[in-house]
């Protein structure tokens, strides 16, 4: 299969537990069925010269989840996926993703993202998280 991103940035995992942190900030898959995860350091790996979110990670189906951890600037977190879908998503436009963006210095009152989330929706067919650090993916096989 032909990738958009050099191979060397890819490891495949079927490890149980699939933590991603950087700084502060962190999420956490749960792998329950122990399947094949491949796990792509986007930044700087893949991406290298360009805005680009932290991580990729694709289930055997070619489902995609596009990952950053960020301290608190949630725009410029928008901006980053959005570049990452464009340059190595599969397949922009169509095919099913999840994106989540991770915050350690999250606000007390969780911010307003519906006109994000629909804008992600409507253009890439993917559903978007905004969360504070820690969040857990109870199975990624499910999500």
């Amino acid at each position: 299969m032909k990738t958009r991103y050099d191979k060397k940035c890819e490891i495949i995992l079927n490890d149980e537990v699939i933590p991603l942190e950087e700084n502060r900030s962190k999420i956490t898959f749960y792998n329950k069925h122990k399947v094949a995860i491949r796990k792509i350091e986007v930044d700087p790996c893949a991406i290298p010269q360009e805005t680009r979110c932290d991580w990729l990670l694709i289930r055997p189906d070619d489902k995609e989840f596009f990952v950053e951890l960020k301290g608190s600037n949630l725009k410029h977190a928008f901006e980053q996926i959005e570049k990452s879908i464009e340059l190595i998503a599969k397949d922009c436009y169509v095919r099913d993703k999840n994106i989540y963006i991770i915050i350690s210095n999250f606000p007390k009152k969780k911010p307003n993202t519906q006109v994000e989330r629909k804008y992600f929706q409507d253009k890439y067919n993917a559903k978007l998280m905004v969360e504070r650090t820690n969040y857990i993916v109870e199975d990624i096989q499910t999500a």
